[in-house]
C-alpha cells in the first residue's frame, strides 16, 4: 500500500480513491439529495402529517367534469387543506365573492352552509353543488392577535353570494 498526503494515514483503495474522498463524495450526495427532498415537498410532491399544513393545492376551486362552457360558481380563494381539518385562505382574488364579503389571507374555512369540512376534496365539491349568484353561508376562524396563552380563534359566519367564471 502506498501511502499519500501530508497525514501519511492516507490510503488509496483498489480504485485510487482514498478514504476521505470517499466521505466527501458520500456528503456531495447526501446534501444534493437533500436539496432535491426539499425542493420536492415544498413543490407538493410529497405530504407529511407532521406538518401544520401543506403546500398550496389550488387557486380556485375544482371544476365538475360537466362541459366548460357553463358558468362554473366561484367563491376567489387560494387555499391548502390543514390536517385539522380546516380550509386555509392563501389568496384572495381581487374583486371576488370572497374580497366582497371579508374573508381574508390566513381564515381558516371550517364549514359550508352547515356542513363541516372534513377533507380537502369536499370543499370544491360543496362550492360546486351551487350556480354562479347563490347564497352560501361560510363558517371561518380567524385567529387574533397573538397572545401568550394563545386565545382561540374568532368564529365569523359570512354570507357570500358566488360569482362565476
Amino acid at each position: 500500500m502506498k501511502r499519500i498526503g501530508v497525514a501519511q494515514g492516507l490510503h488509496r483503495n483498489q480504485r485510487g480513491i482514498t478514504g476521505l474522498e470517499a466521505g466527501i463524495w458520500i456528503i456531495v450526495w447526501v446534501l444534493v439529495a437533500s436539496v432535491f427532498a426539499f425542493a420536492g415537498y415544498h413543490a407538493g410532491l410529497f405530504s407529511s402529517d407532521a406538518v401544520e399544513e401543506s403546500p398550496p393545492s389550488v387557486v380556485e376551486e375544482s371544476t365538475p367534469s360537466n362541459t366548460v362552457d357553463e358558468p362554473q360558481p366561484f367563491l376567489g380563494v387560494g387555499w391548502n387543506y390543514t390536517p385539522t381539518g380546516a380550509i386555509r385562505i392563501t389568496e384572495v382574488v381581487e374583486g371576488s365573492a370572497a374580497q366582497g364579503a371579508g374573508i381574508l389571507v390566513g381564515d381558516k374555512i371550517v364549514a359550508i352552509d352547515g356542513r363541516e369540512i372534513s377533507h380537502e376534496d369536499w370543499f370544491g365539491d360543496l362550492i360546486q353543488q351551487h350556480s354562479p349568484g347563490d347564497q352560501i353561508t361560510v363558517t371561518i376562524h380567524r385567529d387574533v392577535a397573538p397572545l401568550n396563552p394563545p386565545s382561540p380563534p374568532l368564529v365569523i359566519t359570512i354570507d357570500v353570494i358566488l360569482g362565476k367564471r
